[in-house]
């Protein structure tokens, strides 16, 4: 027949056409679980990002700048664990449809800065450092620990309870940095 598409045309065509169904439903339901999404979930999930990019940027400066082993090990494993801890985070946002920040906050940049002008200053950077992790992570337990406890989304919930472990040996490392031993840090 003339002027009717052949049927392979007419297959493809269908096809293409249940794809961007398909495409368009999930994004829908992506912007619908990200709407639903508790405010406090969210917030939390973003400074989660934004804690554990300022972690891995810290641990690379003092990576490069700190004089004592065990602080130059400690930044290492702080760079490693918030580099994995925020790839499981983007998992979970993108799940919920949850654009993340992509650099630290301002006081955690402001904190970062401090600690670039002590790179002149190994033995300050390194106590600094190591005095600043202990309190940091006292500050990121607590909040992830009411975050396991109050968020509405369970897989915030879960990401919470599975990252909380690793930082409560975080807090346990950085109070026995050199720096910390015998001080009112803990």
């Amino acid at each position: 027949m003339r002027g009717s598409f052949p049927t392979h045309w007419t297959v493809a065509l269908a096809a293409c056409a249940l794809a961007g169904a398909a495409g368009a439903a999930v994004a829908q339901n992506v912007s619908a679980q990200a709407a639903r999404l508790d405010h406090a979930d969210r917030a939390f999930l973003e400074k989660a990002a934004q804690g554990n990019i300022a972690e891995v940027e810290t641990g690379r400066l003092l990576e490069q700048h700190a004089t004592d082993p065990a602080v130059k090990r400690f930044a290492e494993r702080m760079i490693h664990d918030h580099t994995k801890a925020n790839d499981e985070l983007a998992s979970v946002a993108q799940n919920l449809g949850v654009e993340l920040p992509t650099k630290p906050d301002r006081m955690d940049e402001h904190e970062l800065m401090r600690l670039q002008a002590m790179s002149g200053e190994p033995a300050k950077l390194d106590s600094t450092y190591s005095h600043t992790m202990v309190q940091d992570h006292k500050m990121d337990i607590r909040e992830y620990e009411h975050e396991v406890k109050a968020a509405q989304n369970p897989q915030v919930r879960a990401y919470a309870e599975q990252t909380l472990p690793t930082l409560k040996e975080h807090l346990a490392l950085a109070e026995q940095l050199p720096a910390n031993q015998g001080t009112a840090a803990r």
